[in-house]
């Protein structure tokens, strides 16, 4: 019961919740900007949680924890042309959706943003944290740049790829609960029992060798299902050879990272808004990865 409680219960609640949103999104999307406008809504609330609770891991003091996350929230809107385009009455079709979708991943008046964040961020611990050196600063700069990278571009994508292609929102978000829940009943069953070391001691001590390879046999065999079956990638044999080759490896390494910048702060989970389960963030990691995995390959496919 306590497997089912802590593992799979909040796997099932959480896909019920999320396809309540996204299939209203993807069904009227692309052609009532009603909806595009509510969905923009739903990422910008996301954006600014997730930014929230990143800068609480790193004890960034309240009110600027809200000022740096509006920031990051506005970023949901760029480009701005997309914004524009996207939000203003009439319809799109498919090929016009893969060019928004093209000319707004990592475009860059994001990444001078995150950028500029992760500069605000060095200068508020200029005056909180005076006992730092150089190095761990500038560490601590490239750390809230990618997390920020990774979250952002993340929702972004999500965001639009909703109106495309609901499916490949889908197993973003699927993929790593997959991933994740293989590998805890992989690591409970059967941890250690062929690999005594553990997999990452020094970021989650739990971890097993058993447990990461039964996560990426049954994140395989998902994404096969899905990638495959249901035609996903635009039904272009690199791209989904290439995100069914790497989305177990991505989902972990989110996870990891994630989880490494908590042991770095010292802290358990990013918040407590989801009650006994960490924050949104704590959900999030694995998604981040694998959703600008997704993005980066989209980028490069052709638009005919």
């Amino acid at each position: 019961m306590k497997i089912l409680k802590e593992r799979v219960l909040p796997a099932v609640v959480g896909v019920l919740i999320i396809a309540s949103a996204i299939i209203p999104f993807a069904i009227f999307g692309a052609s009532h900007y009603e909806a595009r406008i509510a969905a923009y809504i739903m990422a910008t609330a996301a954006v600014f949680i997730l930014s929230f609770e990143i800068l609480n891991a790193f004890g960034v003091k309240l009110v600027f924890r809200i000022f740096v996350s509006m920031l990051a929230a506005l970023m949901t809107f760029m480009p701005i042309d997309t914004a524009e385009t996207l939000l203003k009455p009439g319809s799109f079709d498919r090929t016009q959706l893969l060019i928004l979708i093209k000319n707004s991943v990592f475009n860059w008046q994001s990444l001078l943003i995150i950028s500029v964040i992760a500069l605000i961020f060095v200068l508020i611990e200029l005056q909180s944290r005076t006992n730092m050196t150089a190095g761990d600063r500038f560490l601590r700069f490239v750390h809230i740049w990618f997390s920020f990278f990774y979250v952002i571009n993340s929702i972004i994508f999500l965001l639009l790829a909703t109106f495309r292609d609901w499916m490949i929102v889908l197993f973003i978000l699927l993929a790593p609960s997959l991933a994740d829940i293989g590998g805890f009943f992989g690591g409970k069953f059967f941890g250690k029992k062929w690999i005594k070391a553990s997999f990452a001691p020094n970021i989650s001590p739990k971890k097993t060798w058993e447990g990461f390879i039964v996560g990426v046999i049954a994140c395989w065999i998902f994404a096969a299902g899905m990638i495959f079956g249901l035609g996903l990638m635009e039904n272009k044999v690199i791209p989904q050879t290439f995100v069914f080759s790497i989305t177990p490896f991505a989902s972990v390494a989110g996870d990891l990272y994630f989880s490494y910048l908590k042991r770095l702060n010292a802290t358990k989970d990013y918040s407590k808004i989801l009650l006994g389960h960490g924050g949104l963030m704590d959900r999030h990691d694995s998604i981040s990865f694998v959703g600008t995995l997704v993005a980066m390959v989209y980028f490069f496919i052709s638009v005919k």
